[in-house]
């Protein structure tokens, strides 16, 4: 984080704005699949749809990233479906934080169907979304029979 700290600060001294240059430094290296990358932060940084397209479509091949946080941002159902395709080609990711966003129901239970065709996640934190309650058991009891299966 320090080096990419450094980067982006010279970048901006040079006029190009910070969350631009650390979010396009970031998917570099996830798209590069850099094996020293096993955890994205990219809490309150604004990501609307064209930043989320382009986080998702970095995600689907990158095989070293465990944990991913996205919260507080203004992610909603659009950007969880385009996340709930890229977890179907991506088999690294065990934890997603979506806390915080525009996410309801609807988003969760893209979640849902995306647990169908990726085995590896075991947690997902949608904490202070508008999500319905039976959803949210629905998402949590699928979580929790992972959990136990796989030893978290």
């Amino acid at each position: 984080p320090r080096i990419l700290d450094e980067l982006c600060g010279i970048l901006q001294s040079r006029g190009v704005p910070n969350h631009s240059n650390k979010l396009e430094l970031l998917l570099e290296r996830i798209r590069g699949n850099d094996p020293n990358l096993t955890q994205l932060d990219l809490r309150g940084m604004g990501i609307g749809q064209e930043d989320n397209d382009a986080i998702m479509d970095a995600l689907a091949g990158n095989a070293y990233l465990r944990k991913v946080d996205l919260s507080d941002n203004m992610i909603d159902d659009d950007g969880v479906s385009a996340l709930s395709l890229a977890l179907a080609d991506n088999t690294s990711i065990t934890h997603m934080c979506l806390a915080e966003n525009r996410i309801t129901s609807i988003g969760a239970e893209y979640l849902l169907c995306a647990l169908d065709t990726n085995d590896t996640i075991v947690d997902v934190d949608l904490a202070g979304n508008s999500i319905d309650a039976g959803v949210m058991d629905e998402l949590n009891h699928a979580l929790k029979q992972r959990r136990t299966v796989d030893g978290y």
